[in-house]
């Protein structure tokens, strides 16, 4: 079967866009260890299966292929953990359909992978390349690595722009804001691409019966089939020091209007029946007035309907047990809350001075009595991590008692203010990157180590989603892996745990 089969499509498509699997190994800049380590991936003893447990949707590239549409210009979606397919495949494909441009998306974990790609790419074929996505970060090597564009930031229009000047003919990137490209060996970079203003204007995601069928996240334990992944708002209003998201949105939050969401709601139910959103935004619901509006009219649609949706503990302020109560009326079930340290003075360290303990333990109270359940988040290995927090995070998890907790070991993205502090001798890791993440297991494995947080868990899958607690059930080797409760997690070197 050749690549077009695969496809499952009639046209010749005259823009691909392509995903490629994460790179764990990766050794690349984007993502520093400052100790000179490797990353290693998190071991899984069931890998057959993880494909078959979480395959979340591309909405990046399905918004760029609605603006490549809202254009006259049709694309196609590559997705290699779906579709089988080499530079080999896809040079062939690209040279006999009169393919004008490729797109690959890339962040902090592709690009080592983007970079072998693309490069022997270029010894096949001689298509353009754009390259876009969280990692935009690491152009310079993507370029060096043959790519013929790098889009810096958001791409809605940046690729219309692109698409409409390889039209032409003859593309003229001096007048391209927002790229990054090589002229004569040397590196352009044309900044920032500028933010869209009104995102309502922004050309609705294309999603096809392939998408709808394809993909699927088990790990959200709420989730049902069939699900899409959806945005409301762009932007957080906070400066984490460890976080990339002030560099690319400069700590502004811009929404979409509730009708404007629930439109395509309204389009992704009555067409393929959907019955889960994961909604991406960085903060869901920052502003109440919107809340209110958007959960009122989505409650009267009586969908069947769920959702998940991601915040901070300090979320909502003061109305924030009004606000429970809204999100739990209009389906929400999964709620995910980034804490990241339980320590004062680390939170002030990492500019999440409002994040505070007791915010953590009112908002999954307000979150129990709606039934909705709360994930949590952590980060170990950040400076000045003493070893007295790694227990401060097990003793608040135990307290507030969120019904799933998850904990990182500290990642360092480039560009961020933690990088610029750990690269000038500001800051510095008191543990390696093997270390770190020897502690998150260790935390992980305490905290499910108590029958009752079980219990509790088991609880709310019986009561409200017993098809997700069946399926996980059918891959138990897998489930105790991703709880790091297995043998097979490493050994600890965190004191006393």
């Amino acid at each position: 079967m050749n690549l077009k089969q695969k496809l499952n499509i009639n046209s010749n498509p005259k823009v691909l866009f392509i995903y490629l699997q994460q790179d764990y190994y990766s050794i690349s800049p984007a993502t520093r260890t400052h100790d000179g380590a490797v990353m290693t991936p998190t071991v899984f003893s069931d890998t057959a299966s993880i494909q078959n447990v979480t395959c979340r949707p591309l909405l990046g590239l399905q918004y760029l292929a609605g603006s490549a549409a809202s254009i006259g210009v049709e694309s196609a979606i590559l997705d290699r953990r779906i579709i089988e397919f080499n530079e080999e495949t896809l040079a062939e494909y690209v040279d006999n359909s009169d393919v004008m441009l490729v797109g690959f998306y890339t962040s902090f974990a592709h690009t080592d992978s983007n970079c072998v790609f693309i490069k022997k790419l270029k010894t096949l074929t001689n298509v353009p390349i754009i390259v876009g996505g969280p990692g935009y970060t690491e152009g310079d090597i993507l370029l060096r690595s043959g790519a013929d564009l790098v889009c810096n930031g958001e791409g809605e229009d940046v690729i219309k722009v692109v698409i409409k000047e390889f039209l032409k003919g003859d593309p003229d990137w001096t007048t391209v804001a927002g790229i990054s490209y090589v002229k004569e060996g040397e590196i352009v970079n044309k900044g920032m691409s500028p933010q869209i203003s009104n995102l309502d204007e922004v050309a609705f995601p294309i999603r096809n019966d392939f998408d709808i069928s394809s993909y699927k996240d088990y790990l959200i334990p709420g989730f049902r089939l069939p699900y899409i992944t959806m945005f409301t708002n762009r932007g957080c209003p906070h400066a984490c020091i460890y976080c990339d998201s002030p560099n690319l949105w400069q700590k502004e939050v811009r929404h979409r209007s509730p009708d404007n969401v629930l439109e395509e709601i309204d389009i992704a139910v009555k067409r393929w029946g959907v019955r889960y959103i994961d909604f991406v935004d960085d903060v869901f619901g920052i502003n109440h007035k919107w809340l209110e509006e958007f959960c009122s009219k989505l409650a009267e649609r009586k969908y069947d309907l769920k959702y998940k949706a991601l915040m901070n503990p300090s979320t909502f302020g003061k109305k924030q047990e009004k606000a429970f109560a809204l999100l739990a009326k209009s389906g929400c079930n999964v709620v995910g809350m980034g804490m990241q340290s339980a320590d004062d003075d680390m939170l002030n360290f990492l500019d999440r001075k409002s994040d505070t303990p007791e915010r953590l333990i009112n908002a999954i109270t307000h979150a129990n009595k709606n039934e909705i359940l709360t994930f949590v988040s952590f980060i170990v290995g950040f400076p000045n991590e003493s070893d007295t927090i790694p227990q401060q995070i097990i003793d608040l998890a135990r307290k507030a008692q969120p019904l799933l907790i998850d904990c990182y070991p500290l990642v360092t993205l480039k560009g961020t203010k933690l990088d610029d502090m750990l690269e000038s001798g500001d800051a510095k890791l008191p543990h390696s990157f093997n270390e770190r993440k020897n502690r998150a297991i260790k935390i992980k494995r305490s905290f499910y180590s108590s029958p009752v947080v079980f219990f509790r868990l088991f609880k709310w899958l019986l009561l409200n989603n017993r098809s997700w607690l069946y399926f996980m059930l059918s891959r138990s080797k897998f489930f105790l892996d991703f709880l790091s409760v297995s043998k097979k997690s490493a050994k600890s070197s965190i004191p006393g745990i």
